[in-house]
């Protein structure tokens, strides 16, 4: 398991998410879904939804948690403690997938 870091907030901007055209690439959209079901797998239900109800609350530019190319990994203070497992399990996923 990666270790985190942890930041005020997370700004949504650059790798993996957009192309150079500006759109959403479609590697990041296949490698988010997959992070989203083994998280779901692993803490379940409840946990997932209570990740959700985090996401709506924050401003829309803004992330839970996110990775570089290196694959290190961040994640916000806004973020509960018990919450923070399944956020980097999310993150070390995606940044597995992407980097495929």
């Amino acid at each position: 398991m990666k270790q985190y870091e942890l930041k005020d907030e997370i700004k949504i901007k650059g790798f993996p998410v957009y192309t150079k055209s500006g759109k959403v690439s479609k590697k990041y959209l296949k490698a988010h879904r997959k992070a989203n079901k083994v998280a779901l797998d692993k803490y379940g239900v409840k946990t997932a939804n209570a990740i959700t109800k985090l996401i709506k609350k924050l401003p829309k530019e803004e992330w839970l948690g996110c990775h570089n190319r290196q694959g290190k990994i961040f994640i916000s203070k806004k973020v509960p403690k018990k919450f923070r497992p399944a956020v980097r399990l999310h993150e070390e996923t995606e940044h597995t997938y992407i980097i495929k």
